[in-house]
C-alpha cells in the first residue's frame, strides 16, 4: 500500500512539475524578459474595438480615504497618449505585438477541472506569495500619496473594467499595482482561453478606464492594452510605484546591485507562475457557461494580490467565470475601517465576499470556495487525484478486472448451469432496480470515486428544487478483492460487466439508462445536460405511472361499489318478496 501510495504521489507531482517546467519554456521563448518594473511585457493588440463597454453604468469608485490623500490637481492638464475611442484607430496601425506572454502561460487545452483547493494549494500559494514580496501587500500610506505628483485630472477616474487572467504573468503585475495604488475595480471579467468574454482587439491585461476631461469636463471612456499601457497610465495618475534610486555613475557596486534586483524580480514573476500552474488559467468544465450572464450583479470581493488565501479564490472566480466588483484592502488601504465594519468580528482579515445576488457575506477562503460551486457552478468536482488515478493507473487495469469479475463470480466451478442461474438472477434485479428507481448507483464502500460520486448526485438533486427523487445505492461490498465483497456482489458485478461493457463501481443509472462510472459518465453527463434530461423523464414518467395507478385503483373502487350496490339492492328485493 505503501508503494502504491508513493507511486500516485510521484506520478502526481512529476506531472506538475513538468507542466509547469513547460509553460515556463514556452513563456520564457515568446516574451523579453525585461524588469516587471520597467514594462516586462509589451503586448497591445487593437483591431476594430466594438462599444462593447458602451453600456457600463456610472457607478463611483470607492477609494475611501485614499482619495482624499491623493489629492486633486485643476490645471487642465490631459492624458495625451492614451487611446480613447475616437483615437483608438490611430494607435491600431503602429501596435502590432500581441500577448504571446499570457497565450503561452495558458494551457494547451481550454478547460481543466481543478479540485477544491487543499493544504497543497494553501501551501504552494503562499510560496507565490513570498516569491513577489513586497510587492502586491501594501498600499500606498498618506505620507508617500503626499510626496507622489498630484492627479493630473480633475478627479480621480473610474476604474470600470479589468479583463484578467488570475496566474498571468502580466496581470499579476497590475494587480500589484491595484494593490500598491489602493484602486478598486468595479468588474474584473475572467478571460480565459475558452470564455467568450474578451472583446476583439482587446489585449491581456486590458483595463477599461472612464475619466473626466479637464477642458470639456465630459467623461471619456480609455481602453488600455497590456501591461505598458497600464502602467504608465497609472504611474501618471497616482506618480511612481517604486521609488527611483540615484546611483552614481562611478558606484559599479550599486548599478550592479540595482541590475540584480531586477533579475530576481523578473525570475520571481515567472517562479510565482509556477507555484500555481494549472490553476486559475482555463475555464473549468463545470463552470455555468463560458459567457458573461448580465442577469447576475458581480459579487464583491475584498481582497490584495499579496494574499495567498486570496488568491485561491479568485483562482476558483477565473475557473468558474464569475465576474466580480475588487475592493483593494491592502495593509495601510483606508478601506480596512470599511471591512472591519462589515465584519461580525471586528476584523480586517481578507478575503471576504459579499454576494448581492443572495445577500451571503462570509469570509473563510474554504467556505467562500465551496458557496461559489455549490451556487455558481454545475457541480463540485471531485478530488484531482482521483482524476489522475483514473486516468493514469484504473485505465490500464480494465482487461484485469474484466478478466477476474466471471472468476470471482463462480464461472470456472463445476456446474455451469448454476453460474448461470446466477448471473440471469443477478440481471434480472437490475433490471428491475433501475426500472422501479429514477437514480441508481451501484457502489463499493471503501471506494473513494463510489464516495465523491454518490455526493456529486446528492448535490445534483439538492440544486433541482422541481423534481423529489431519492437515490437508490446499492452496496456490493467494500471493495472488490476477494473477500471484500458482500453476498451476491460478485454476480451482480458480472451482470453489469455483460449488461454495460463495465465491471469498475461506481456504475450509475438514470430513468434505466447506463451512464457509468465517475470520470467516464456521471460528469459528462451532467456537463451536456444529458443528466438532467434524463432525470426529468423519469420525474414524467414517474407521474404518468401514478396517474395509471390511480385511474385503476379508482376503477377497481367503482366495481366494488357497483358489485355492492347490486348486492344490496338484490338482498332488497329478496327481502320485499318474502314480506
Amino acid at each position: 500500500v505503501g508503494w502504491l501510495v508513493g507511486w500516485l504521489v510521484d506520478g502526481w507531482v512529476t506531472a506538475k512539475i513538468t507542466s509547469s517546467i513547460h509553460s515556463l519554456m514556452q513563456e520564457c521563448k515568446s516574451t523579453n524578459i525585461t524588469s516587471p518594473s520597467k514594462f516586462a511585457a509589451n503586448d497591445s493588440d487593437s483591431d476594430d474595438i466594438a462599444d462593447h463597454d458602451a453600456s457600463l453604468d456610472q457607478q463611483d469608485v470607492h477609494r475611501g480615504g485614499a482619495a482624499a490623500a491623493v489629492g486633486r490637481n485643476n490645471n487642465n492638464t490631459t492624458n495625451a497618449g492614451f487611446i480613447s475611442k475616437e483615437k483608438q484607430h490611430h494607435l491600431q496601425s503602429a501596435a502590432t505585438a500581441t500577448t504571446t506572454a499570457d497565450k503561452a502561460t495558458a494551457s494547451t487545452s481550454t478547460t481543466k477541472l481543478n479540485s477544491i483547493p487543499n493544504a497543497f494549494d494553501v501551501f504552494t500559494s503562499g510560496l507565490t506569495s513570498m516569491c513577489r514580496l513586497p510587492n502586491g501587500v501594501n498600499a500606498m500610506s498618506t505620507s508617500e500619496h503626499s510626496s507622489q505628483s498630484a492627479p493630473t485630472l480633475t478627479q480621480l477616474p473610474k476604474f470600470k473594467r479589468l479583463y484578467d487572467i488570475e496566474n498571468s504573468r502580466a496581470c499579476r503585475q497590475i494587480r500589484e499595482l491595484i494593490t500598491r495604488y489602493d484602486i478598486c475595480i468595479e468588474e474584473v471579467v475572467p478571460a480565459t482561453t475558452a470564455s467568450a468574454n474578451l472583446p476583439g482587439g482587446y489585449a491581456i491585461p486590458a483595463l477599461v478606464v472612464e475619466q473626466i476631461v479637464a477642458e470639456t469636463n465630459k467623461p471619456e471612456r480609455l481602453i488600455l492594452n497590456g501591461v505598458q499601457e497600464i502602467t504608465v497610465y497609472l504611474e501618471r495618475i497616482f506618480g511612481p510605484s517604486k521609488q527611483k534610486k540615484i546611483i552614481r555613475d562611478d558606484d559599479v557596486v550599486a548599478q550592479v546591485m540595482d541590475k540584480a534586483q531586477d533579475a530576481v524580480d523578473v525570475l520571481g514573476s515567472f517562479v510565482a507562475g509556477v507555484f500555481r500552474s494549472g490553476r486559475g488559467e482555463v475555464l473549468s468544465p463545470a463552470a455555468l457557461s463560458n459567457e458573461l450572464d448580465s442577469t447576475r450583479k458581480p459579487l464583491i470581493l475584498y481582497s490584495y494580490e499579496g494574499n495567498q488565501f486570496c488568491r485561491l479564490v479568485r483562482e476558483v472566480l477565473t475557473e468558474l467565470n464569475i465576474v466580480y466588483e475588487l475592493r483593494s484592502v491592502g495593509k495601510w488601504s483606508p478601506r480596512r475601517s470599511e471591512l472591519a465594519v462589515r465584519r461580525s468580528d471586528g476584523s480586517t482579515q481578507c478575503p471576504y465576499i459579499i454576494d448581492p445576488n443572495t445577500g451571503v457575506e462570509m469570509g473563510e477562503s474554504k467556505d467562500i470556495i465551496t458557496y461559489l460551486y455549490k451556487n455558481y457552478a454545475k457541480y463540485t468536482p471531485p478530488d484531482q487525484m482521483l482524476e489522475w488515478a483514473s486516468a493514469n493507473i484504473l485505465e490500464y487495469m480494465k482487461p484485469l478486472f474484466e478478466m477476474l469479475s466471471p472468476i470471482q463470480a463462480g464461472s470456472n466451478q463445476e456446474n455451469p448451469e448454476i453460474y448461470q442461474s446466477e448471473i440471469i438472477r443477478a440481471t434480472r434485479e437490475i433490471k428491475n432496480t433501475v426500472k422501479e428507481h429514477p437514480v441508481v448507483i451501484y457502489t463499493y464502500k471503501l471506494s473513494p470515486f463510489c464516495a465523491e460520486a454518490k455526493k456529486i448526485l446528492e448535490e445534483q438533486l439538492e440544486k433541482m428544487d422541481d423534481i423529489n427523487v431519492s437515490i437508490k445505492e446499492v452496496s456490493l461490498g467494500s471493495e472488490w478483492l476477494p473477500g471484500f465483497m458482500a453476498k451476491g456482489g460478485a454476480q451482480t458485478r458480472q451482470a453489469l460487466l455483460d449488461m454495460t461493457g463495465q465491471s469498475s463501481l461506481p456504475h450509475v443509472f438514470v430513468n434505466g439508462k447506463s451512464l457509468g462510472g465517475l470520470f467516464s459518465g456521471l460528469l459528462p453527463a451532467i456537463q451536456d445536460g444529458t443528466f438532467h434530461e434524463l432525470l426529468k423523464e423519469s420525474t414524467q414518467n414517474t407521474k404518468y405511472d401514478d396517474l395509471m395507478t390511480d385511474t385503476l385503483k379508482t376503477q377497481e373502487l367503482i366495481s366494488s361499489i357497483k358489485e355492492k350496490a347490486a348486492a344490496q339492492t338484490a338482498s332488497l328485493q329478496l327481502n320485499f318478496f318474502d314480506d
